[in-house]
């Protein structure tokens, strides 16, 4: 049985790959808020639509990788 630190690993490699897309989109959000001078630009919510598909991609290559590992 592996370690949880190499299983986590994995995983986020896994995710890595499987939601650029969805990672590019959040990153380019919130990179957005925060180019003004102001800190405070970054609002709670701002990125709602993308922190959700991103969430959702995560949470299904999740899904399939600790499933794949249990076979």
């Amino acid at each position: 049985m592996s370690s949880p630190r190499v299983r986590f690993g994995s995983v986020f490699g896994g995710m890595l790959t499987a939601c650029p897309g969805a990672i590019a989109a959040y990153g380019s959000c919130v990179s957005a808020a925060t180019v003004s001078d102001a800190a405070s630009d970054v609002r709670r919510g701002g990125c709602e639509t993308q922190f959700q598909a991103l969430k959702a991609c995560f949470v299904s290559q999740r899904k399939a990788l600790t499933s794949a590992a249990r076979r």
